[in-house]
């Protein structure tokens, strides 16, 4: 199919108990899998990377890769140079990861191959937006994978409102004057941080609006 990326989440593979099964060689079975399929992938398709995706629970209430940390730990032992990580916004929300912070862990090794949204566009804040800071300083080219529900309005209304929302947060992102935020990040104060984003996305954003 020519696909460019496939995502492989194991939503399915988990457990609920203690004791119910082998960690050591659950994993060693999961290493095993990832790395055939890599390897495969290069051989037939070299073009085609394959992204690790976490989540928190799915059919059980542990599910087999739950963090950013456990995806990076298996992906840096295979070591492949096609395979790497879909960072997905919903269970860092869910798990009170730092998105932001997963982001900048994972590009640390060159690893960010996807993002998925999810309906969390809608929800756009300080912490979506330092999230697309950080996509932009490590130059991320990647997709920004929306799998929407349309309960809500027709389909295309739904995904153009997303589009222009994650567009209006790089928009935002450009008027932001960089050396003063990242004289910002040297001040460990919530009060000064919090002036300073009252400041640049209140009354700067307002001038630049204006001119």
């Amino acid at each position: 199919m020519d696909a460019r990326l496939v995502i492989y989440r194991p939503v399915l593979d988990g457990f609920d108990f203690p004791f119910q099964v082998d960690h050591p060689r659950r994993l060693n079975d999961l290493l095993q899998g990832l790395a055939e399929w890599a390897d495969y992938a290069d051989e037939v398709a070299p073009r085609t990377k394959v992204a690790v995706e976490h989540g928190l629970f799915g059919a059980w209430m542990h599910n087999l890769l739950p963090t950013i940390g456990h995806c990076l730990a298996v992906i840096n032992e295979l070591n492949r140079p096609n395979l790497g990580i879909s960072i997905d916004v919903t269970p860092e929300l869910i798990g009170k990861e730092n998105l932001a912070e997963s982001i900048a862990l994972i590009s640390r090794y060159g690893k960010l191959f996807h993002t998925r949204w999810n309906k969390h566009w809608a929800m756009f804040n300080g912490e979506m937006l330092e999230a697309l800071f950080w996509l932009k300083e490590f130059g991320y080219k990647g997709w920004f994978g929306l799998p929407l529900f349309s309960s809500h309005g027709t389909p295309e209304k739904v995904v153009s409102e997303a589009i222009k929302t994650l567009k209006f947060g790089y928009k935002l992102l450009n008027r932001l004057p960089y050396e003063d935020l990242r004289m910002v990040f040297q001040s460990p104060g919530a009060v000064e941080i919090a002036q300073w984003q009252r400041n640049m996305l209140g009354e700067k954003a307002k001038r630049e609006t204006e001119r």
